[in-house]
């Protein structure tokens, strides 16, 4: 018997088999026999590698097994074959994601592979897609190991240079409809898994990653070839690599799906993580990743969002009371300075009193825009000169410079042009204070489009943006997530309102405040502003007339401090003044008024009456009384929308609260004389946002 049958019966194979072998022996012999070669043969089914490493053995070549893709990659590690033969359906890495890992290796460039399938007539596959070499179809034992030896023979010299076109055996298996129903089966589980909206790993006992979807893929950051086969732990950095690690040896499932801090990081993605353990022949891990970034930061935005109404309801309620007592202060200061002569020593300090109450009052102004009642009072405006009147007025006291950047054909904006102010102040405050007083702060202005919605919530149209960067130390990850919270700051001296202000008012005019931040380079501030159709029109204000003492006016407030010095202010200008606490008592006193015969020219009333009727409710009932009723509407909401819009709720002028003497003067004088307010809409409006007395 020849040597090779000998070998042949030695390794326990059925004498058929041996037979077998011997008439494949005889061929390849009688055809020549080719070089020996360094061989690894991939295949988990234990019969197939036991007769493909006989038969390779008894053709003289070094055969070198292994029972999935998995551990064929791990022999590669030290071992170069020139042949590696690899089965297709495999588990721990199939066949064709073998394939193409190893063409994926530069120094397995030149390995011949060849391609042992079982369902090469079952489905149409192309080798060549997957980077194999050649094809044979698992079918009779004899005719399987003639194609295997005829194979070998085809290894010589640069595999790309050998024709492309080797499949062996396929005309001696028959298609079988069980297998391509199974086929489908398989890819139809393939194609739900790879449409997954989670990543999903399946990772072996000891942290090996065998199967990665797409979403898993991009998530890493990798390649599927260099993600398949390396560590599960290796997907992540720090105190998450070993939190991994724990969780794969207590071979239990874990969610870490609504545990507050339990995320997990992968290349600055925070991703939820469940690992679900899969009993079978081996211990396997199914993994699944969601990315929970957006969510996140839809998250932090409704923290900011719930922080800033409460902030607001405070804020709301100081802001009233405050400019309350401000308008009884300011108002009596007026009157001392009427009774007191300019060369008086009091009157200097009377002066003095009431600037420092004007600064009172625009501290009420930082809290209201982020209260409640911040509703601008829009305009269509342009914002380059808001932009150069504001950066000219920043920097000649700051020792930082400026760049600025305005594109010549920038949208107007419809927009409250002094909350626009104070945005654009904050945030170069934020700045000058982020390079430490010195360096440059550029600001440019320019139009943006977006068709759809992205990471932020702005809905498609056309926007400005305006990019307000320092050149400071930028902000830790930390400190950008929370860098509008109420009293954040990065200068312990501040008060910390600044960012939230302005984060408040972009956002009541329907636009958005992004933040880009880079340690050692600095931070952006990034303004969207939605565009106004229409061009601004140009109008000209004039100065307040000087009032012409006459006329009944009916105050009313529930605060007797306000009622007595507004009275006091108002006789002095010659007017004839009644009381009312509230609206039913301005009620009576108007219609009794009217059905005397002496009605008053005008009402001036409170907005907000604690327990009782306030101005909004009591016009509704005064306009059904008299269309024709005059009456300003005064509070110290100065952002709320009645008085942002008074006309609309049947007011005709609105005075915020705190006021001074020819502030009330100008106003009264407008809406009780002819071409008055009704010239001149936005008069009040000005003066307010100038502050001019």
């Amino acid at each position: 018997m020849p040597l090779h049958c000998e070998r042949t019966e030695k390794s326990g194979f059925s004498p058929r088999l041996c037979a077998v072998l011997g008439n494949a022996f005889k061929i390849h012999e009688q055809e020549g026999t080719a070089m020996q070669k360094k061989i690894l043969v991939v295949d988990n089914h234990p019969l197939i590698v036991s007769f493909m490493a006989n038969l390779l053995a008894e053709a003289g070549h070094q055969v070198v097994t292994a029972v999935d893709g998995l551990s064929a990659l791990d022999v590669l590690k030290s071992y170069t074959p020139d042949v590696i033969f690899i089965d297709l359906i495999m588990p721990n890495i199939s066949g064709d994601k073998l394939c193409r890992i190893i063409r994926k290796t530069p120094e397995l460039d030149e390995v011949y592979i060849i391609i042992l399938s079982a369902i090469a007539a079952d489905q149409k596959f192309d080798y060549r897609e997957i980077g194999a070499d050649a094809c044979i179809a698992k079918g009779p034992m004899n005719h399987l190991a003639s194609n295997v030896l005829k194979a070998l023979d085809q290894v010589d010299g640069s595999r790309t240079s050998r024709s492309p076109d080797f499949t062996y055996g396929l005309d001696l298996v028959h298609p079988r409809e069980i297998t391509r129903e199974l086929l489908a089966v398989k890819r139809h589980f393939e194609l739900v898994l790879e449409s997954m909206a989670e990543g999903i790993l399946e990772v072996t006992a000891n942290g090996r990653i065998v199967y990665a979807n797409p979403v898993a893929v991009r998530l890493v950051g990798t390649s599927e070839e260099e993600l398949l086969a390396s560590s599960l732990e290796d997907v992540f950095e720090g105190p998450d690599r070993d939190r991994v690690g724990e969780i794969l040896k207590s071979k239990k499932a874990f969610s870490s799906n609504g545990h507050q801090s339990t995320s997990f990081n992968i290349r600055g993605r925070q991703v939820y993580l469940k690992a679900l353990p899969v009993s079978g022949e081996a211990l396997t891990f199914i993994i699944l990743l969601n990315d929970v970034t957006e969510q996140k930061k839809i998250e932090i935005q409704l923290q900011q969002a719930q922080k800033l109404e409460a902030v607001g309801k405070l804020a709301g309620g100081i802001a009233h009371d405050f400019n309350n007592i401000l308008t009884a202060i300011m108002g009596n200061i007026s009157l001392a300075k009427i009774y007191a002569s300019p060369d008086d020593k009091a009157y200097s300090k009377l002066e003095a009193a009431e600037q420092a109450s004007i600064r009172a009052k625009s501290l009420t102004q930082q809290l209201l825009p982020f209260s409640k009642c911040g509703t601008p009072v829009k305009r269509i405006i342009q914002l380059q000169p808001i932009l150069k009147d504001m950066t000219g007025l920043f920097f000649k006291d700051c020792g930082a410079s400026c760049e600025l950047s305005l594109a010549d054909d920038v949208w107007p904006v419809d927009a409250d042009g002094q909350q626009i102010r104070t945005v654009v102040q904050n945030i170069l405050t934020n700045a000058a204070q982020a390079n430490k007083g010195s360096g440059v702060i550029t600001v440019k202005a320019s139009n943006v489009l977006i068709d759809t919605n992205r990471f932020f919530p702005l809905k498609p149209g056309r926007y400005v943006a305006i990019a307000i960067r320092d050149q400071g130390g930028g902000l830790p990850e930390e400190s950008i997530a929370r860098v509008f919270d109420p009293y954040f700051t990065i200068d312990e001296t501040k008060k910390g309102l600044e960012l939230v202000t302005a984060y408040s008012i972009v956002k009541k005019h329907g636009g958005e405040i992004v933040v880009e931040s880079e340690a050692g380079k600095g931070t952006t501030f990034h303004i969207y502003l939605p565009a106004a159709e229409m061009k601004p029109k140009q109008e000209a204000f004039g100065g307040p007339k000087p009032a012409r003492a006459k006329g009944r006016i009916l105050v009313m407030d529930d605060e007797e401090i306000i009622r007595e010095v507004v009275g006091a202010l108002l006789k002095h200008l010659g007017y004839s003044v009644e009381y009312a606490r509230d609206g039913v008592e301005a009620l009576s006193l108007y219609q009794q008024s009217k059905s005397s015969g002496r009605p008053f020219d005008t009402l001036l009333m409170d907005l907000t009456i604690v327990d009782g009727m306030g101005g909004k409710e009591t016009i509704e009932r005064l306009l059904q009384i008299d269309p024709e009723v005059k009456a300003i509407v005064s509070s110290g909401y100065s952002t709320d929308p009645v008085m942002s819009r008074f006309r609309d709720y049947g007011f005709v002028a609105a005075l915020d609260k705190p006021y001074k003497l020819n502030e009330l003067s100008a106003v009264l004088d407008e809406v009780l004389h002819e071409n008055g307010i009704q010239d001149t809409p936005d008069l009040f409006g000005e003066m307010r946002a100038s502050g001019d007395h």
